[in-house]
């Protein structure tokens, strides 16, 4: 038995809370993930329940606490395996749907600001990420008034983790630093929000880990990618989740063919890291297409020519597989013998 578990989606019961309402991830519009139109899940689609979706910030300590709390109990039942799931942030609708501004980012909860800001390397460089998340912008103006604070500063450019700056940048013209530095700034916004969501996968993986117990990471296969001049909105950088945990990419394509799902499947393995173990998750029942997803066994079948090397799966899901045993399972009642099909 293995426990298939929320990550960074605790739930709307948890989020309602007074006291839970800071742990909270928050946009530059300061709105939270129950305030954002969000795309129904695959469940919602097909008339399963969907659960309301209120994702917490990663950097938050106090979720984090919360998280190791609910893996030491799942672990007390001694599972053979612990995967997570939503190990990324929702998935917005319409315009929202690719993130592309800073106030898009989910940076804006105290935890993650503060995190941000530490990142800073010198005094210039943690007032300019202050002022661009509080402004959505920097402007001339900006880079004048910090050159003038910190004088002691004045043969360095702004610094954080990660920037590699031109030894001439102070050279340039006050405009084309400007343009620079706000490219930069976005870009690195964007790569602490990636490293938030591995570093709470790493974390709530590792009590597992310890005890010798399999782990696996549940995804999109195209979560991570840019689109246009943004990212997909569910920011979730799979490929550089630790290479000790199980893949589990959830090839959810609805295209009435099976070319659509082995198109995902091989996007992760031309991607995943070196060595992964990966165990694809499909959509579907058996023997039925079901709203555009063609039968099980045709995407095994896709699957063993596609990638042979792969010799695990998953099938969403239990409930469309076996309705009456799940309806009983919710309730807590003794289950059905379920019929098997030949």
């Amino acid at each position: 038995v293995h426990a298939w578990m929320f990550s960074l989606n605790f739930g709307y019961s948890y989020a309602i809370r007074k006291e839970k309402q800071p742990l909270l991830i928050r946009n530059g519009r300061g709105q939270t993930s129950i305030e954002t139109p969000t795309s129904p899940g695959i469940g919602t689609k097909l008339g399963s329940v969907n659960p309301n979706e209120a994702f917490v910030d990663p950097y938050n300590p106090i979720a984090r606490r919360d998280y190791l709390q609910m893996v030491q109990e799942v672990m007390k039942r001694k599972p053979d395996g612990m995967y997570f799931d939503y190990i990324r942030f929702p998935r917005l609708k319409g315009q929202f749907s690719a993130i592309s501004r800073i106030e898009d980012l989910w940076v804006y909860s105290d935890a993650s600001k503060g995190a941000m800001l530490s990142r800073a390397q010198n005094n210039k460089g943690r007032e300019l990420i202050q002022r661009y998340l509080d402004n959505k912008k920097i402007t001339v103006n900006d880079l004048q008034a910090i050159d003038e604070r910190y004088p002691q500063e004045a043969d360095q450019p702004p610094l954080w983790q990660g920037r590699k700056p031109s030894p001439r940048e102070n050279q340039l013209s006050p405009w084309a630093r400007k343009s620079r530095l706000e490219g930069e700034l976005w870009r690195f916004a964007v790569s602490h929000t990636y490293q938030g969501v591995v570093d709470f996968l790493t974390l709530a993986a590792g009590p597992a880990q310890q005890q010798g117990i399999r782990t696996g990471a549940v995804f999109f296969s195209d979560a991570n990618k840019t689109v246009g001049r943004g990212f997909d909105s569910r920011l979730q950088p799979w490929d550089r989740f630790p290479k000790n945990m199980e893949f589990h990419p959830m090839a959810y394509a609805n295209c009435g063919r099976v070319d659509c799902v082995m198109a995902q499947i091989r996007r992760v393995t031309r991607l995943a890291p070196y060595g992964v173990k990966i165990f694809p998750v499909f959509a579907g029942i058996w023997q039925q297409t079901v709203r555009n997803h063609p039968p099980l066994e045709q995407k095994m079948q896709a699957l063993r020519q596609t990638a042979p090397q792969i010799n695990g799966l998953s099938h969403f899901a239990f409930s469309w597989q076996e309705p009456l045993a799940d309806r009983d399972r919710k309730f807590c009642r003794v289950p059905l013998p379920i019929k098997r099909r030949r």
